[in-house]
C-alpha cells in the first residue's frame, strides 16, 4: 500500500525536486573532482627549489655608481668593496654618508647639499667635492686621489655629471647625478666606500 496521498506526486519527481537532485548532485562532482586534483597534482608538482638564506648585506659592484635601484651594504673592513650603493634625493636638505645607509636629514653631520644655482656644496671645511672627468665611472681610489689633488668646497653639476665627495668620517662617495633641478632637489646615483687615503 502507497504512503502517498492520492493526486499528489512524490517531491522527488516535482521540478523543484528535480532542481535539488542536479543541484546536490553537481556539488559532489565539484568536491570529488577537487579532491582528487589535490592529490594527483601533489605527485606531479615538482618540489619547489630551495630558497637562498636571506642576508642582511649585499655589495654593489665596485666599478661606481650605475643607475640601477638597487642598495645595499658590505662589510666595513673590505676598502676594495662599496659600504653602500644606491639612489637617495638630493637637496637643500643635504646627506650624510657616514652612516650606512645614507641620512637625509639637515644636521650639523651632513657632508654635501644642494646649493642655490645647481652648486655641489661641502658642508663643513673638512668635506670636499671635485667633479670626476675621466672615462668611467671612478672607483674609491680615483676618488681620494681627485679630491687629494682638486677638492673644493663648492662645485656646479649638470645631469649626468659625476662628483666625488670626502666625507668628515673618513669615507669617499661617487655621486652621479641622473637628473638636475634647482631647488626641488635631485635624484642621484651614490656608491660609497672607505677612503683608502685615510
Amino acid at each position: 500500500m502507497s504512503n502517498q496521498t492520492p493526486g499528489r506526486t512524490s517531491f522527488w519527481t516535482s521540478f523543484a525536486g528535480v532542481v535539488t537532485a542536479v543541484a546536490g548532485l553537481l556539488s559532489a562532482l565539484v568536491a570529488a573532482g577537487a579532491l582528487i586534483f589535490q592529490i594527483v597534482g601533489k605527485d606531479d608538482a615538482p618540489a619547489p627549489a630551495p630558497q637562498p638564506e636571506a642576508r642582511s648585506t649585499t655589495s654593489a659592484p665596485s666599478s661606481g655608481p650605475t643607475s640601477g635601484p638597487t642598495s645595499g651594504s658590505s662589510p666595513a673592513g673590505d676598502p676594495g668593496q662599496p659600504l653602500w650603493h644606491g639612489q637617495l634625493r638630493f637637496d637643500n636638505n643635504g646627506i650624510d654618508f657616514d652612516t650606512t645607509p645614507p641620512t637625509r636629514e639637515l644636521s650639523p653631520s651632513i657632508d654635501i647639499h644642494d646649493g642655490d644655482f645647481f652648486q655641489i656644496v661641502a658642508y663643513n671645511s673638512s668635506n670636499k667635492v671635485a667633479r670626476w672627468t675621466g672615462a668611467g665611472a671612478p672607483g674609491a681610489r680615483d676618488c681620494s686621489d681627485l679630491l687629494a689633488a682638486q677638492g673644493d668646497r663648492v662645485g656646479k653639476f649638470a645631469q649626468g655629471q659625476i662628483y666625488c665627495v670626502r666625507t668628515g668620517g673618513g669615507r669617499v662617495v661617487a655621486v652621479k647625478f641622473l637628473d638636475a633641478k634647482q631647488g626641488g632637489g635631485s635624484q642621484i646615483d651614490a656608491t660609497v666606500w672607505l677612503d683608502p687615503a685615510a
